[in-house]
């Protein structure tokens, strides 16, 4: 009778120290004890950090009763170097037990032992690596350089790898870059701490990034930049003005616009392009000069007089390159200019009269023009009776038109100085 109330009562005291296990056990017979195991969380072991700071993941110790997550179980741990923020703690339902481990300030490999109440054998070991403190630095002497696109920097880009202020020789630096190509793309440094980089510029011109990076170094990454320039003059390409048409009186076609690239297309500015008249009655009015940032350049032509067809050259300097406008010069139009040379008047184109005075067919089309242009405004209005309708101010830079259909003898001014016109139509 003695000897049973011993063994209900051992059992007893089992059940309430482990909690750990769900076995149902009949009322009379001996629970089996749990066994508790433990292991570690395979991501939380093996990591590397700097020296001094915390590993990026909780060291994590599992423990199972009998296969079984374990609650409430307490774990210590106790690290070869560096600090464990709790010591101890518990299993959470999930049998998981976690700590911050601070690694040691002395670079090199290091342990944490994690005891578990209950579980015999050795305590659950855990490993990391304190690395060195490494800084990463650009050679100020390769950064910041110019070249043509299409061609490779005249230095290779280097940086200097230093391990606790010492050179420090086989660290791979990896390099990455924006419209630039680079050979290699990582590197190892070199007995004195250096690796470098060969970097050829693609063939967009503009500043291009180029960054190299040690994982875990200060000041990784390092960014150098290269100004990619324009190569030499090699395209010229009509922009605007090609198969114009106008009366041969009258004093311009619009102008005439090219661009200037290198092989790759990007704009190339240049001092000085040669417009030339290769045939016909057409004369070169007004020449832009060498081509702007953009590549851009113009020059204005005009008709001598006479109709007929002609062809405009512009070329690059030397005459690489060249590129051809056809402009035609049309039957001269009734014409009225607007003197602005030594005070404003209007002049009869057909018979030099000031003011001028000119005599039409009905159905026939009045053409004014300011000559020479200046930017004050203009206007042809009619002035009492008859009068027409289409009079305006000039558009800007551009020839004003009026037709008359109904004989009679018209007054046309311009309102902002007063000068007058007659047009008699018959």
């Amino acid at each position: 009778m003695k000897t049973a109330r011993l063994v209900l009562g051992l059992a007893a005291m089992v059940i309430g120290v482990t909690g750990c296990s769900d076995s149902a056990v009949a009322p009379t017979a001996v629970p089996p004890v749990p066994v508790l195991t433990a292991s570690p969380v395979a991501a939380s072991n093996g990591q590397t950090a700097l020296r001094g700071t915390a590993l990026a993941i909780p060291l994590q110790v599992k423990v199972l009763s009998d296969g079984a997550p374990c609650a409430g179980v307490r774990v210590t741990w106790q690290p070869s170097a560096g600090s464990i923020q709790i010591t101890s703690s518990l299993t959470n339902d999930a049998g998981i037990a976690s700590a911050t481990w601070v690694l040691g300030t002395v670079p090199g490999v290091m342990t944490v032992a994690a005891t578990i109440d209950g579980v015999t054998g050795p305590p659950v070991a855990f490993t990391a690596t304190a690395l060195p403190l490494v800084t990463l630095a650009a050679d100020a002497a390769t950064d910041g350089q110019t070249s043509v696109v299409g061609t490779t920097l005249a230095k290779p880009l280097r940086v200097k790898v230093l391990s606790e202020g010492a050179q420090a020789p086989g660290v791979t630096v990896s390099w990455q870059a924006s419209g630039i190509s680079l050979s290699p793309t990582s590197s190892i440094t070199d007995a004195g701490g250096f690796a470098w980089t060969t970097a050829t510029l693609g063939t967009q011109t503009g500043v291009k990034p180029v960054s190299a990076m040690v994982p875990g170094a200060a000041g990784s990454p390092v960014t150098f930049t290269a100004t990619a320039l324009a190569g030499p003059a090699v395209i010229i390409r009509k922009e605007a003005g090609d198969s114009q048409t106008v009366a041969a009186n009258l004093p311009a076609f619009d102008y005439l616009g090219v661009v200037v690239t290198d092989q790759y297309g990007n704009p190339v500015m240049v001092p000085s392009l040669t417009w030339t008249v290769e045939s016909g009655p057409l004369i070169i009015s007004n020449i832009s000069g060498g081509s702007d940032e953009y590549g851009f350049a113009a020059a204005l032509a005009k008709p001598d007089g006479t109709p007929g067809e002609g062809v405009v050259r512009a070329a690059l300097p030397g005459g690489q390159a060249s590129v051809d406008f056809t402009l035609t010069a049309g039957p001269p139009v009734l014409l009225v200019r607007l003197d602005t040379n030594g005070g404003y008047g209007f002049v009869s184109a057909q018979n030099d009269t000031r003011p001028a005075v000119d005599t039409i067919p009905a159905g026939a089309t009045m053409t004014w023009i300011i000559q020479p242009f200046d930017y004050e405004q203009h206007g042809v209005v009619p002035v009492g009776t008859p009068s027409f309708s289409g009079g305006s101010d000039f558009p800007y830079a551009s020839p004003l038109t009026v037709t008359f259909t109904t004989p009679g003898t018209y007054q046309y001014t311009d309102p902002y100085f007063g000068i007058t016109g007659t047009i008699v139509v018959q």
